[in-house]
Parts: C-alpha cells; sequence; structure tokens
C-alpha cells in the first residue's frame, strides 16, 4: 500500500477560503474519482496557511496511472484557479507499513 499526500503552501491569505472551498467541493473529489485511490482526506496543518491531501492507493502501478493519465489535467486545473505561484505544491509517495481503521 502506498501514500501519496500532496502538502500546499498558501502563498496569500486572500485565497484561502477559496482554496478550501474548491478543494472540499471539486478537486479531492475529482481525484478519488479517477478510481486510482480508495481513502482520500484534506487536512489543515497547525502551520497557517498549509494544507495536506492524503490518498492511499493499492499498488504503483495504480499510482503510475494516475501520475500518467490524470494528475498532468487535475494539477494544471488548481494553478488555473489559483494562477501559477500563488501555491507551493510538496509531493510525497510513502510505502505504508502499517495501516488501520478504527
Amino acid at each position: 500500500m502506498i501514500l501519496y499526500e500532496v502538502t500546499c503552501i498558501l502563498k496569500e491569505k486572500k485565497i484561502e477560503e477559496d482554496f478550501v472551498k474548491y478543494m472540499t467541493t471539486k478537486h479531492v473529489k475529482e481525484v478519488f474519482d479517477t478510481g486510482c485511490f480508495f481513502n482520500a482526506s484534506f487536512i489543515k496543518t497547525e502551520n497557517p496557511l498549509i494544507y495536506r491531501s492524503s490518498y492511499f492507493v493499492k499498488n504503483k502501478e495504480l499510482l503510475d496511472n494516475y501520475v500518467s493519465n490524470f494528475a498532468p489535467k487535475l494539477r494544471q486545473d488548481v494553478i488555473n484557479k489559483f494562477s501559477e505561484g500563488a501555491i507551493e505544491f510538496q509531493r510525497t509517495v510513502c510505502e505504508v507499513l502499517f495501516h488501520d481503521s478504527i
């Protein structure tokens, strides 16, 4: 199992409300609806203006499918919505060694 995370660092406070609305009503759902992931979440960190999207995927092949076939358009949609440079993105891919649901 793999965890794919995208950290979003907002460069301007004025976009925060629109960004959160966009992510929670559109973007995260669109990523999940690609069928590549089986779990998704969107969180606000304790640091101001930093948010994180987390997606669980069963294997590398599904992640590669997402990155090749879906990510370019979905990334561009966010850039088009908020303008290039308004958000810094950091992507992390992690092997999940233990996962349990309560």
